[in-house]
Parts: C-alpha cells; sequence; structure tokens
C-alpha cells in the first residue's frame, strides 16, 4: 500500500474551525491519534463569503481567496502539531461540505472524531455552522467532546487529585453497552487509571430498594468483563435520575464515558441522557455509538441539538 493509499485509514479526525477552537482542543486529537499509533486528520471546510450581486468571476475570485485563506490555516496548524508531537503524522484536507462523508477519507477510517464546544450562558453547545457540526452529522465513530472552559497545561485533559485518574462510565444495563464499557477500558491504556462503571437503581414491581441495588450490581458485573490488564475497575451504584447522578461523580473524573443513540437504532425516541450531560459537561466526555456493531452504525444523534440548551432546565 503506498501514501496515497494508506492516507487517512486509521485516524483520529478534528475540524478546524477559522471561528477558533477551544483551547486545547487540537492537542487533545493529537495526544489521542499519537496514542492510538494513528495518523490525525485535520478538516476544514470551504463555505466563501459571497456578497450579493457578485458576478460568476466575482464569485470565482472568493472561491479562491477562502481556499488560500483554508490552506494557510492548516498550514499553520500542521507546523504546530508537528513541533509539539514531532513523531505524529498530521494529514490536512480543505473540502467542500458536499465532500465530507462516512464513505470518503477520512471518516472512512476515523477511529475517534474529537471536537470542541463553546460555553452559552453556563451551557455547552456547538456553534452553529460550524466545522464540528458538519463531522458529526456524517461520522459513525465514538466521538469526544472536550469543553472549552477546560484547561489543558500540561494533559490532554487535567488530573484533579493525587488519587489514580478515574474513568466515569455511565451504564444503562442495555446489553448495547458492553460497547461503551469496551470503548472505556480502550481509554484506559496507558494511563494508569481507575475505570467506574456507574448504574442507576429504581424498584421495579415486586422489588424493594435492596433487590433493585443488587440487580444493578449484578448487572454491572457482567459488563465489567475482562478490563486490560493495568486497568482497575469498580462499580457504582446510585439512586435517583442518571443525570444528575452522572454529573456529580463525573466532577472528579478526566474522562466521562457514555453511550448515544444513533440513526440506526430501532425503536421510538426518548429524551436523551447524552444530550443533557453534554449540556453540562463537567469533564471531557466521549460518547459511544451503541450500535457500533452494526454496519453501518449511523451518526450520534442528539450531539448538534445543544444549542437548544437554554430551552430546558436540568436540575443538577
Amino acid at each position: 500500500m503506498n501514501e496515497s493509499e494508506s492516507r487517512g485509514r486509521g485516524c483520529v479526525v478534528v475540524g478546524l474551525d477559522r471561528q477558533g477552537e477551544p483551547a486545547g482542543l487540537l492537542e487533545v486529537a493529537a495526544d489521542e491519534a499519537q496514542r492510538r499509533a494513528v495518523e490525525l486528520a485535520v478538516i476544514t471546510v470551504l463555505r466563501p463569503n459571497h456578497h450579493p450581486g457578485l458576478n460568476v468571476q466575482g464569485q470565482r475570485r472568493d472561491d479562491r481567496r477562502a481556499e488560500a485563506n483554508a490552506l494557510q490555516d492548516l498550514h499553520a496548524v500542521t507546523r504546530s502539531l508537528r513541533s509539539n508531537f514531532p513523531r505524529l503524522k498530521v494529514t490536512t484536507y480543505c473540502l467542500g461540505d458536499g465532500e465530507i462523508g462516512p464513505n470518503r477519507e477520512p471518516l472512512l477510517w476515523a477511529q475517534l472524531l474529537v471536537v470542541g464546544t463553546h460555553d452559552r450562558d453556563g451551557r455547552q453547545s456547538l456553534t452553529a455552522g460550524s466545522v464540528s457540526r458538519s463531522l458529526i452529522s456524517r461520522s459513525r465513530c465514538p466521538v469526544l467532546v472536550v469543553p472549552d472552559r477546560l484547561s489543558l497545561p500540561d494533559a490532554p485533559w487535567p488530573v484533579r487529585s493525587d488519587r489514580p485518574p478515574l474513568i466515569m462510565v455511565g451504564v444503562s444495563r442495555q446489553p448495547a453497552d458492553a460497547a461503551v464499557v469496551r470503548a472505556a477500558y480502550a481509554e484506559s491504556i496507558g494511563r494508569n487509571c481507575e475505570v467506574v462503571l456507574v448504574t442507576t437503581s429504581s424498584p421495579g414491581p415486586g422489588e424493594d430498594v435492596e433487590m433493585a441495588r443488587e440487580g444493578a450490581r449484578a448487572a454491572l458485573a457482567e459488563f465489567a468483563g475482562q478490563p486490560p490488564t493495568e486497568t482497575r475497575v469498580s462499580v457504582a451504584v446510585v439512586d435517583g435520575e442518571p443525570v444528575p447522578a452522572l454529573l456529580r461523580l463525573a466532577r472528579t473524573a478526566t474522562l466521562l464515558v457514555i453511550g448515544g443513540r444513533t440513526a440506526a437504532s430501532a425503536g421510538p425516541a426518548t429524551e436523551s441522557v447524552s444530550r443533557a450531560v453534554l449540556e453540562a459537561m463537567p469533564c471531557p466526555v466521549l460518547v459511544v455509538p451503541r450500535d457500533l456493531s452494526a454496519v453501518p452504525p449511523g451518526p450520534i444523534l442528539g450531539l448538534t441539538l445543544a444549542a437548544t440548551a437554554e430551552r430546558r432546565q436540568l436540575s443538577v
């Protein structure tokens, strides 16, 4: 396989917005690519700003100017990343919006998509019309969402105590959540961390509170499976609604891993836990398609709706 054939095969994808990325977003993406020993694919999308009344020649001039600016931005990003990550292979893509698709490079080979959010009155949301929105709506891989209020001085995300880093995993006890646990285990490799599997319990018909908790613990024990050798695993069963519980526990975590409903999921849509968590995320969140084994799994739903967060109240 030559260079052109292998380009983008097995990669971490991140979008480059001219509006500005959250601090450290590209470094997080580069660190993830380096840890996976794959290339980093940086995408920008050409969206020329055509003024009303321009003739064809004027529109072509604007197109050329937009492409030149985009290529200049990509060159600057590549130079910076290669300075900080000298062993990392970085490829860049300057695409039209119609050229981004799940069956086209680089999304075709993406292992992970990294996107950032912006704080809108205390709620995290994606920028309208951003490259990230275009990528999320077409990707079929796990998505790492990095909030813009996150400070990244020396590491992909800060360790908030002297104890080993915590990866918190929200498990709904659906069989498909095995894919969420596997993704969390993959994230734990090389981090010397503890993975905590969290679920909530509520008594069913004929159950008391303790019976419900025991059932939840048994379900988590089944999900625990075979973690990586160096990864410590514990389980936690909490009472109450899942969103407030996850947000409360994730305040001390370095990463929160949750499942996401996708376009390939069957059944009626329910209120999205992933969407509510992402509106108030206290740390980076990895959203894993629950139907990751499906062919194709489809893009994750709900992430592009975060901009409507101010319409709903969320109690934490």
